[in-house]
């Protein structure tokens, strides 16, 4: 797609949507030309007429988009992490989590302390 294209499609967005709206209150919305496309980046709807279009123009241009999908992507592969203290599913809020709270950790600590404690006592 051509960068004259991809900045006519931004600049007319309101008229595609127009358009599209039509068709769709007809229920004719995949037989029209122009393709309703919720953007992997920002995830809001942009209209286009190219279905290999993944992203708006803004996030195209500014790079933003992939950084925000990526992220996204990032966070569901950590859903549903063990805690090791507890045995609850969790999410943790950075890649290297393994307890889902200070008290479970503050609890594997004071055991792991308490097994040194105990295996020097003998």
């Amino acid at each position: 797609m051509t960068h004259e294209l991809a900045v006519y499609e931004h600049e007319s967005q309101e008229e595609m949507k127009q358009e599209w709206e039509m068709f769709d209150r007809k229920g004719f919305a995949r037989f029209c030309k122009i393709l309703r496309v919720s953007c992997k980046g920002c995830q809001e709807y942009f209209y286009t007429y190219n279905k290999d279009i993944k992203y708006c123009l803004d996030c195209r241009n500014s790079n933003v988009g992939t950084c925000l999908a990526k992220r996204r992507e990032r966070l569901q592969r950590r859903e549903n992490t063990i805690c090791k203290s507890c045995g609850e599913p969790f999410t943790p809020q950075r890649s290297g989590a393994v307890y889902c709270s200070n008290s479970c950790r503050q609890k594997a600590y004071r055991n792991r302390s308490a097994n040194t404690e105990n295996s020097a006592d003998v």
